[in-house]
């Protein structure tokens, strides 16, 4: 299988709709702040594959998109020691997909672009309850950095 890279465009808008979606009820049992009686979404995808600040991939084979990513350059905090930094997110890999590192293929290419951007420092969230996505992201060379935490109060 031969996977290519190109840069996302607004004719993938509808397979990466669908990407949203199973994303979304893939991480939905794992954060009970979601809301569950309607459909949402996590991203502006119009946006992201126009922003001169954004590096959005897809990952495709026998001209099918399988996966994708984004990196996005962010202004970091006053505390943290570089002014910028680069964030990942939406990596997702169809399911008949997974397991050939094309996820790490994609953070590996988004790396190279924060590089070629002057940015040292990538970050990017994954729930606790996902160790899968965990690994692979230690795999790729992340670590765990801090865990946010949360607790609903009662009336």
């Amino acid at each position: 299988m031969t996977i290519h890279f190109r840069k996302a465009e607004l004719s993938d808008i509808e397979v990466l709709l669908t990407f949203e979606q199973e994303l979304i009820q893939h991480e939905l049992p794992m954060d009970l702040s979601m809301k569950r009686d309607e459909k949402i979404y996590y991203y502006n995808l119009p946006e992201l594959i126009h922003s001169p600040d954004v590096e959005f991939l897809v990952a495709v084979t026998d001209q099918k998109v399988v996966g994708c990513g984004y990196g996005k350059i962010k202004e970091n905090t006053e505390k943290q020691a570089e002014g910028k930094y680069g964030y990942i997110g939406f990596m997702f890999v169809a399911k008949d997909y997974r397991g050939n590192r094309i996820g790490e293929q994609i953070i590996n290419r988004l790396n190279g672009w924060f590089r070629s951007k002057q940015i040292r420092e990538t970050r990017l969230d994954v729930y606790d309850q996902n160790p899968n996505a965990i690994r692979a992201y230690q795999r790729a060379g992340f670590s765990k950095l801090k865990l946010e935490m949360i607790r609903f109060l009662e009336d």
